[in-house]
């Protein structure tokens, strides 16, 4: 058996899911434990079949062990995170939720706390639970608190010499403190695809791994480096790189060779049988598929595109391979992608790169107060070009794409199909031609349609036409779930709130939207106007289609212009509901409802 490690982690992983299936439906699970078991016997032999099935246990025993531990009434935990009301806690290494009289605890603290826990296992989270603190018995201030401590004095510290927004970006490309950055400038990187590279990654391990070695030595670097991973909330993209150069500088201490495959391996059965929920943490899978997809097909890419000059090459290259396999995992979890990823790695990437070094020497010398504001000058330049391409960037991308399942299989239908026709199989070549056509009917309204959801605290409207689907919404804060639930099922191109009057769409040259939702009147419609009877409307909209104009309205309306003009449809039936879920659709001149 060859790389076995390989084998190993692919157990550890399945055996996390195997009990995690078996908590949730005994059946079903024990069926998924015995067919991969089954899998292992027929294709191995009787020696490589035990060594995976004892991983496999140890990983059945990890993830069981994690989730049933006893938490008595007075437990030592350490505070890894503080909000306002709130904090999350680390107890025997497993995560707690706390509440109560949490005001006198910081981030990073040890402390003894006395109370009552209500279970309440959270598996994505890895959360068993929450402790309410009914009195804090003891405190302990240890090397990782000061960490933590000595992280929160550096953001005021840049604070003074950069502000609020720029020593955000800092900290996230420092030290992976993205809760400093505001949700506008997330959705912006989102839409650049580079959300990766603000917080804590293998890029940031490899640059700090490499300024460490030349100036500390390979003995110095590595504890440095540890620290570093702990200053940063040993996140697990983190540690996955940290294992990794530990493995690699360890392969050429004692003259062996360094196998990347098995060295990802190992570090994932390291994580997985510490932290076993992290087979559904987002941030894992997608910085163990990322390294996949570039340890396999970097090269491969590369060579395909050696016209390109050797750094633009290397970037796309290293862009491309690493959404082989992040795509399809987004297609079935985040279900957004943002389409400027190419150029935003391009651009945006090696900008970074100065800030994390610079950022991480300037805290170094946070004591020499000269010092520290000259650096600070120099990040506050490269920050001010970072502003200005991301803002000239983002103005040039499409915005994010909403993708799901339907697209995440296609793209693994596209995957095994390269990889059997590389195998000799040529007659599913043509497989990847029928998903992309599946793919363009599947997204692809022929007809415009317009969808009107309606409740007490929220209406939605929606309009689809060819490739794009704009969601317009007004709602009560309280409405907040409800709008996420429509979003996700309609997955919109672009999403409108705070309608304002004589909103114009143009989706496309036959067709505009003309929206109006406030208690004025309209204006006008196409320089004509229209008059409504009542002093308040919920929304009217104006779908202009060639010669077609078709006003919805929740309430009668009249107009100045001649009726032959518009055909009116009323939205509201004779027996009145707050109620309304309704489609129409636009076929030629005939405009059909779908209740």
């Amino acid at each position: 058996m060859e790389k076995p490690l390989i084998y190993y982690a692919i157990s550890v992983f399945w055996g996390c899911i195997s009990v995690l299936l078996l908590f949730n439906n005994i059946l079903l699970g024990a069926v998924f434990t015995a067919s991969f078991l089954i899998i292992i016997f027929i294709n191995e032999d009787s020696k490589n079949f035990i060594i995976i099935l004892l991983f496999f246990i140890l990983a059945m025993f990890s993830f069981y062990s994690y989730f049933t531990i006893d938490v008595p009434e007075n437990i030592k935990v350490r505070i890894t995170k503080k909000e306002k009301y709130y904090c999350f806690g680390d107890y025997k290494g497993r995560n707690i939720f706390i509440i109560g009289k949490t005001k006198d605890l910081k981030e990073g603290l040890k402390t003894t706390i006395e109370g009552e826990f209500t279970r309440d296992i959270r598996y994505r989270g890895g959360s068993l639970g929450s402790f309410k603190v009914k009195k804090v018995k003891g405190k302990e201030e240890d090397i990782v608190y000061n960490i933590y401590n000595f992280k929160s004095i550096a953001y005021n510290k840049f604070k003074e010499q950069l502000g609020e927004n720029k020593t955000a970006m800092v900290m996230s490309l420092c030290f992976g403190e993205t809760k400093y950055i505001s949700n506008s400038d997330k959705d912006i990187l989102k839409k650049l695809g580079v959300i990766h590279a603000v917080s804590v990654s293998g890029f940031h391990m490899a640059i700090i791994y490499k300024l460490l070695e030349r100036v500390l030595g390979l003995t110095l670097a590595i504890p440095v480096s540890f620290l570093y991973v702990i200053l940063t909330g040993m996140k697990s993209s983190a540690i996955r790189a940290f294992i990794m150069i530990i493995i690699l500088k360890l392969s050429k201490k004692v003259f062996r060779k360094y196998d990347s495959l098995s060295s990802i391996s190992l570090a994932a059965i390291i994580i997985l049988l510490n932290k076993p929920y992290y087979m559904l943490d987002i941030g894992f899978m997608l910085s163990f598929l990322s390294t996949l997809g570039i340890l396999l097909y970097n090269k491969k890419i590369s060579r395909t595109l050696y016209k390109l000059p050797q750094r633009i090459n290397s970037c796309v290259s290293l862009t491309l391979s690493s959404q082989v396999y992040t795509f399809p995992y987004m297609c079935f979890t985040i279900q957004s992608f943002g389409l400027g990823f190419i150029i935003g790695n391009l651009v945006l990437v090696p900008l970074y790169a100065p800030i994390v070094l610079l950022g991480n020497l300037a805290m170094l010398l946070i004591k020499i107060p000269f010092v520290f504001k000259i650096i600070n000058k120099i990040i506050y330049i490269f920050l001010i070009m970072i502003e200005g391409a991301q803002y000239l960037l983002s103005n040039i991308t499409p915005d994010c794409i909403y993708i799901g399942a339907f697209e995440g299989i296609c793209f693994v239908i596209i995957y095994m199909s390269y990889v059997l026709y590389k195998h000799g199989y040529k007659n599913v070549k043509y497989m990847p031609l029928s998903c992309i056509m599946f793919l363009i009917l599947f997204n692809y309204t022929f007809f415009p349609s317009i969808d009107f959801y309606r409740e007490k605290d929220y209406n939605i409207t929606v309009v689809k036409y060819k490739f794009d689907t704009i969601m317009l919404c007004n709602y009560e804060s309280n409405a907040g779930k409800n709008i996420l639930r429509v979003k996700q099922q309609v997955k919109p191109d672009k999403v409108i709130t705070n309608i304002k009057n004589n909103t114009k769409i143009n989706l496309d040259k036959n067709l505009k939207v003309y929206i109006l939702s406030c208690e004025k009147e309209p204006n006008f419609y196409n320089e004509r106007s229209m008059e409504n009877e009542n002093k308040y409307s919920k929304i009217n909209i104006l779908l202009k289609n060639k010669n077609k104009n078709i006003v919805f309205t929740e309430k009668p309306i009249s107009l100045k212009i001649p009726k032959n003009n518009y055909v009116i449809i009323n939205l509201k039936e004779k027996n009145y509901t707050d109620i309304l879920n309704k489609r129409y659709i636009v076929v030629f001149n005939k405009i059909l409802c779908l209740k």
